[in-house]
């Protein structure tokens, strides 16, 4: 952290007062949008969660269905449906652990209320110019943080997409082959 801080330092080599408060507004408004970020990320890790547990009600229900049905079905077709039935589970179960890994990735933001202080407080351009520094620092400190989030939530709409085709697949394939015993 103090590295990054130091070399931002380093390139603010403006002595205009005008350009350094610019330079302040800006650095505080990306760093406060990399936190907008990171809670919208959040917030859809947890609606994929709740998500998981409206599916696994379903996937639980729809056992003792398949179960009920598949009594009069040959060996063949039970372990067809077995096998599609276990990659459906399996889906979802890798859904549901990128959404956790997501949710407890590792590292604390950087803290708010040092850098507001800090930010309120600078009077001089070289205590402008660190707070400037610090906070495009600790932007950069959350951006890592929210990206590896934001991974964790492609990689879990990803299975759960999958989860959801090859589930009303199983599905289809489960009526179709009801029918024709």
């Amino acid at each position: 952290m103090a590295r990054a801080s130091d070399e931002i330092l380093q390139a603010l080599t403006s002595q205009d007062t005008e350009v350094i408060d610019q330079s302040l507004t800006l650095a505080r408004w990306f760093y406060e949008s990399e936190g907008a970020r990171e809670t919208a990320i959040e917030g859809k890790l947890t609606t994929l969660l709740g998500f998981s547990g409206i599916a696994t009600t379903v996937l639980i229900a729809s056992t003792g269905f398949l179960l009920d049905l598949s009594s009069d079905w040959s060996d063949w077709r039970r372990a067809v449906i077995a096998g599609l039935f276990v990659m459906v589970g399996a889906t979802f179960l890798e859904g549901i652990r990128y959404v956790w890994k997501g949710l407890r990735v590792s590292g604390a933001a950087y803290p708010t209320t040092e850098l507001v202080s800090r930010y309120q407080s600078a009077k001089s351009i070289e205590m402008k110019k660190q707070a400037v520094a610090d906070l495009l620092a600790a932007r950069d400190f959350n951006r890592a943080r929210s990206t590896q989030k934001a991974l964790c939530l492609a990689r879990a709409q990803w299975r759960f997409g999958a989860f959801m085709v090859t589930g009303v697949g199983l599905a289809m394939l489960s009526v179709l082959l009801g029918l024709t015993v």
